[in-house]
């Protein structure tokens, strides 16, 4: 468009109203520039919109899918809450799994009971495992020790002569009365006991 087709579009200026100043090209700011403005506002508007629409159309499918699946989940929860407080049992279900968390508790404690225990059986069968060797030196001390007695007793006993050897193959020759008086011992009473 030209400067003479905005010229030529243009009303001309009414008798009633002042004529504003005109400035370049004879154009008043008062006059519309555009012909049908109405139209063009109209196209626009729909450029525009069809522009986006494809985008918004996308997106307004998507929130109606969103929505309908929020009132199935919705109806859905509903009728499974009327189901579960109609159970002939739910007093017992709710007492059970009240129940659970103590239960819980239990099982805990009763695994750190377990592994203290367990620690301490290993300590004590350390300890036994030590007590155990230590008397086994002890006993192997011992027994080393009652042998040695036994060898210093036997080199303690008096060995007999051999002059004393020769006698006691021979017959004695003392008298048999003095034999029999000589081995017969005395034995003296026991005292007796005094109660009191």
């Amino acid at each position: 468009m030209g400067d003479t087709d905005i010229a030529a579009t243009s009303p001309s200026p009414s008798t009633s109203t002042p004529t504003p100043t005109t400035t370049e090209n004879n154009v008043t700011p008062s006059q519309p520039i555009i012909p049908n403005e109405k139209e063009v506002v109209e196209k626009l508007a729909q450029g525009l919109t069809g522009s986006f629409s494809v985008g918004i159309e996308q997106i307004n499918s998507k929130l109606e899918e969103l929505t309908q699946s929020q009132q199935d989940m919705i109806s859905l929860l509903q009728s499974e809450s009327k189901k579960l407080s109609t159970l002939p049992d739910i007093e017992f279900i709710t007492q059970t799994f009240a129940q659970v968390n103590g239960y819980m508790v239990a099982i805990q404690q009763l695994q750190k009971d377990m592994h203290n225990l367990s620690e301490r059986m290993t300590r004590l069968k350390k300890k036994a495992a030590g007590l155990s060797q230590r008397k086994t030196v002890a006993e192997t001390n011992l027994a080393i020790q009652r042998e040695k007695m036994l060898l210093h007793e036997q080199q303690l006993i008096a060995k007999p002569s051999k002059t004393l050897l020769s006698q006691a193959e021979s017959p004695p020759t003392s008298p048999p009365s003095a034999q029999k008086t000589a081995t017969v011992p005395v034995i003296a009473p026991a005292p007796a006991k005094i109660d009191g």
